[in-house]
């Protein structure tokens, strides 16, 4: 396992298919990742999400300012 966090930056975690019965949608923005041999653990604002890696197309680092920017949250 292997731990990420830091200040004011973001994770987003783009699927390869949104879940909207389940109201995920892709990209899903968190503040702490943690993988895991089987997937990766999302901490989001109100809730921890896992998304197995088979599910997972690509994660990026962003700067928390940058990501407000565009989704005005």
């Amino acid at each position: 396992m292997s731990n990420s966090q830091h200040g004011d930056t973001v994770y987003q975690v783009y699927l390869l298919e949104d879940d909207p019965s389940a109201g995920v949608e892709s990209p899903v923005t968190g503040r702490r990742l943690d993988f895991f041999d089987s997937g990766v653990w999302v901490e989001c604002e109100d809730s921890r999400d896992f998304f197995p890696y088979e599910r997972v197309s690509v994660v990026r680092e962003r700067a928390a300012e940058e990501v407000e920017a565009e989704t005005g949250e």
